[in-house]
């Protein structure tokens, strides 16, 4: 089981990254408003293995958060990117538990 760390500033967005190693990130962008979102991301990472590593990015109008957002193209929210030895290997929005699972399955096979 997983857990998700949520990541307040670009330096330690780029350090968990580091820190991960050759382990996937899935990174997520949201805000704290979107209720949808809290629901399908518990879901995904509850039933993920250990192995995967997830970073929650919640983005603001202003500050760090939205600096981390910008930094990786991120302009809708909710978002989800997936990095593969600090390298981004895919991306999409406003997605389904399902979707964010599948993209886990294809991009990221040998981690599940």
């Amino acid at each position: 089981m997983s857990t998700a760390l949520l990541v307040p500033d670009q330096a330690q967005f780029d350090q968990q990254l580091d820190d991960a190693g050759d382990k996937p990130v899935v990174v997520a962008f949201t805000t704290m408003t979107c209720a949808k979102f809290a629901v399908m991301y518990s879901q995904v990472v509850a039933g993920a293995p250990s192995s995967i590593v997830f970073l929650l990015v919640l983005v603001d109008r202003a500050g760090e958060s939205q600096a981390i957002a910008d930094a990786n193209g991120v302009d809708a929210t909710p978002s989800f990117l997936y990095f593969q030895n600090t390298a981004q290997v895919d991306s999409f929005s406003d997605a389904e538990a399902q979707q964010v699972v599948e993209t886990l399955e294809e991009k990221l096979p040998e981690c599940l």
